[in-house]
């Protein structure tokens, strides 16, 4: 889910810890990779650490869901 806040400037979107942001990084980016280029990308970083080593974006844990045990897992509203 991504969405406008009320400040006109600040964009947002979920993600979950075991699965990452529910957007898609690279399209957002714009820039456009190789399969190749994607693949040493996400083998040296993951989307969170990504998103966090920028320093422009805000993690906000809404909740932590842990149904099944060793199946946990938090969700995260991201600002930037």
């Amino acid at each position: 889910m991504t969405k406008k806040s009320e400040q006109e400037d600040e964009f947002v979107f979920q993600g979950t810890l075991m699965e990452g942001p529910k957007i898609d990084l690279i399209e957002l980016s714009g820039i456009q990779l190789t399969e190749e280029e994607e693949e040493k990308l996400w083998g040296e970083w993951n989307e969170r650490n990504l998103l966090m080593e920028t320093g422009v974006v805000a993690e906000i844990e809404l909740y932590e869901v842990d149904e099944i045990p060793g199946q946990s897992d938090v969700w995260y509203e991201y600002r930037c």
